[in-house]
């Protein structure tokens, strides 16, 4: 390689790295806690849509979020529902059941990430609901009484 092209091509990438690194750094900002209490379903509460209450990798949206949600340097109003226990931030989610891994889909939130099914005759349903005052408004997205597609149906909500 010509001199002056390796130092054009080093300059460029002492350059430029320095953004790479900024641009994927903005989701690890985020901090993440656990905590515990006692588990209330939406199901039938004021407010609650259901969505669907049978699904195998079907995707369903967008919905609106019920306020706007500052997700990755974005804002966003509306969100999809993948059965297989994630949304997406302002879209309808491409059918997969690994989305964390896939690369299919971006601005992922997931509960479960695994190839999940549900069924009407076992209860099974997708709701969501937007509760709170202006302010401190939450989004709950609740699959009630679904399953693992290799083991059966009805084993969490």
């Amino acid at each position: 390689m010509n001199p002056r092209k390796r130092y054009t091509t080093l300059a460029l990438f002492f350059i430029l790295f320095p953004f790479t690194q900024h641009l994927y750094s903005q989701v690890s900002t985020y901090t993440f806690a656990s905590s515990s209490g006692t588990f209330s379903t939406i199901v039938g509460g004021p407010g609650t849509a259901v969505v669907t209450n049978t699904a195998d990798d079907d995707n369903y949206g967008t919905y609106p979020i019920g306020f706007t949600f500052t997700f990755n340097g974005n804002d966003y109003t509306t969100f999809g529902i993948n059965a297989n226990g994630f949304i997406s931030m302002g879209y309808v989610p491409v059918t997969t059941n690994n989305a964390l891994s896939s690369g299919l889909n971006n601005n992922i939130i997931s509960a479960f990430n695994n190839d999940l099914y549900g069924v009407s005759s076992s209860g099974a349903q997708i709701s969501y609901q937007s509760s709170g005052s202006v302010g401190s408004r939450i989004l709950t997205v609740e699959w009630s009484n679904w399953g693992f597609f290799s083991t059966g149906l009805n084993e969490f909500t």
